[in-house]
């Protein structure tokens, strides 16, 4: 057994430090950890430094976090994939639960929790609503399989790009499981891709189209 962890990031020197300890402290310990910067221009590289050789650490232009995953994906060596966004973090037992659940079902290709909104007050990140259940790459763990079944990522989408690729990995017949534990602290902040909503909501549209015409062939 062994896990990949893989990080896309983008201009996210401020935020990496608590997302790399939120692995550092797993129960369950990756085999590795992928950085994929995505053509940050702030001081990334700078902050990573200090943890060399914890961490693997690849640059490309930007092309976007479906790329960066893929590169990920591409280099990993882990019998599973786990993906971390470089603003949030796990909670301690995130990585155990997870494969726990993979092991006890050899059928699934791979498993997902909750995610609890967190909101940046005043310096702090504060809980924001219940936990909520969505098919987030960051709540989950995959055999690296299913990315051979399924395919990667596809690069044209900018956001949503989990989403699509779930959708679509669901229609091939691969097998995932919901669990119900919080395994996931999604961060907001001023700087979230997320924030560009009108964005967001044509990659997701594009996404539930595609499957939906997928399912009529």
């Amino acid at each position: 057994m062994s896990i990949s962890v893989i990080i896309p990031v983008f201009n996210a020197a401020c935020y990496i430090e608590n997302a790399l300890q939120s692995i550092y402290q797993q129960t369950l310990k990756p085999l590795e950890i992928i950085v994929v910067d995505d053509g940050s221009t702030d001081d990334l590289k700078s902050v990573l430094e200090k943890h060399s050789p914890s961490i693997q650490y690849l640059y490309q232009e930007n092309q976007g976090p479906a790329s960066a995953r893929n590169a990920g994906i591409q280099r990993a060596r882990g019998d599973f994939i786990a993906f971390l966004d470089a603003d949030d973090v796990w909670q301690k037992k995130t990585q155990q639960i997870l494969y726990n659940e993979l092991s006890k079902n050899l059928e699934l290709d791979g498993c997902w929790g909750k995610i609890q909104v967190q909101i940046l007050k005043e310096n702090t990140f504060i809980d924001s609503h219940t936990p909520q259940k969505a098919p987030s790459f960051a709540c989950a763990l995959f055999r690296k399989e299913a990315f051979e079944k399924a395919g990667l990522l596809n690069p044209e989408y900018r956001q949503s790009e989990d989403v699509e690729w779930f959708l679509r990995a669901k229609n091939m017949g691969l097998n995932f499981h919901f669990i119900e534990d919080t395994l996931l602290y999604y961060r907001l902040h001023k700087t979230n891709i997320t924030k560009n909503v009108k964005e967001n909501q044509f990659f997701l549209m594009r996404a539930l189209k595609s499957s939906t015409n997928s399912n009529k062939i």
